[in-house]
């Protein structure tokens, strides 16, 4: 299995929860994501839910960070450990008046 790098969401965000591209982490030794928000004057709020088997559409998804407030301009990183199948990160804007910009970038590596 080789590394694997991608950008997993990118963009504005609006006041109610969009999920990024699902990335498939079982099988990597490490894996890292970063969150950034690129500004936009407001702060953003994240979650990030796991899977234990992505390919079954009854099974759950699982939140594993809850909550988290990344404000204006600040980035935030994950490292995951545990062995799920796959991770989404779920964001928001957290300001009616105001708009913010996200990137989420997700890299990992099978050594």
């Amino acid at each position: 299995m080789d590394p694997k790098k991608e950008i997993l969401m990118s963009g504005g965000l609006t006041n109610s929860y969009v999920s990024s591209q699902t990335a498939r982490v079982l099988g990597y030794a490490k894996c890292l994501f970063v969150v950034e928000n690129r500004g936009g004057g407001s702060g953003i709020g994240y979650v990030v839910d796991a899977t234990p088997n992505l390919d079954n559409s009854v099974s759950p998804w699982v939140n594993i960070y809850s909550s988290t407030v990344l404000l204006s301009g600040n980035t935030s990183a994950l490292k995951l450990e545990m062995p799920w199948d796959a991770v989404r990160i779920r964001a928001k804007n957290l300001a009616d008046d105001r708009s913010a910009t996200i990137t989420v970038w997700g890299n990992r590596d099978p050594r």
